[in-house]
């Protein structure tokens, strides 16, 4: 359609119309922006700044979602797609968290067994034998379902309800970010 559905990063781009698809002998068309390789006077130096102007878009476009997000979140709202293991989303208000009493009594149960002593997978095969749907159930996700161990708790899971700051009423979000907009 045009040159932003190539590619939005200028790097990208003039790679596939500079080296590529000439050395590969790819005939491309632009409709919207009336650009085809087979007429050569159409690829010219507006074309690089149509891919770089593409990419300052994608940039410009990233900074105000950020931006937005943040501010958000600074104002306590939720804005992750699935609450912690224990917490729900309020139907009436999907920026707020409530507890969902049947996982927080599992949640409970956690602490209270760390803090008696046991070690992570011992609290994981204690859930496990007692046949207590793992978190990803609860969620009703299915990857991994086709698996020998779907269903069976890992040590992973606990340690990481065991160490989020969430549990202790501090909504954390955040924790991971991406480098650049540019990285997968």
């Amino acid at each position: 359609k045009d040159t932003s559905r190539l590619a939005r990063n200028y790097a990208t781009f003039t790679y596939y119309v500079l080296e590529y698809f000439p050395s590969k002998n790819v005939r491309y068309i632009f409709i919207n922006d009336k650009i085809d390789s087979l007429k050569k006077d159409t690829i010219n130096e507006g074309t690089l700044c149509m891919a770089f102007f593409n990419e300052l878009q994608v940039r410009r476009d990233s900074t105000k979602i950020k931006d937005s997000l943040n501010s958000s979140k600074r104002q306590g709202k939720f804005m992750g797609g699935t609450p912690p293991y224990g917490y729900m989303k309020n139907p009436l208000n999907k920026y707020e968290l409530l507890i969902d009493e049947e996982q927080a009594e599992i949640v409970r149960r956690i602490f209270d067994m760390s803090i008696s002593g046991m070690g992570t997978q011992k609290i994981a095969n204690i859930l496990t034998d007692e046949k207590i749907p793992i978190p990803s159930i609860h969620q009703n996700q299915t990857r991994g379902n086709k698996s020998t161990t779907f269903g069976i708790w890992k040590s992973k899971t606990i340690e990481n309800i065991l160490t989020n700051p969430t549990y202790m009423g501090n909504l954390t979000q955040c924790r991971e970010k991406k480098v650049s907009y540019k990285s997968k």
